[in-house]
């Protein structure tokens, strides 16, 4: 179905992590910066 999207056409790879890296005084407020360094890594181990 993604692939029929525009929006979503060319998304080639989903990654799931159980819990998101948050701010401990903000616990809505995710760290993307922690979140995009365990994405890469995740990637680089799934490109191997």
């Amino acid at each position: 179905m993604a692939k029929q999207s525009e929006l979503t056409k060319n998304i080639e790879t989903v990654l799931y992590h159980k819990s998101f890296p948050v701010d401990i005084r903000h616990n809505s407020k995710i760290f993307r910066e922690k979140l995009a360094i365990w994405a890469e890594k995740k990637l680089r181990w799934l490109q191997k």
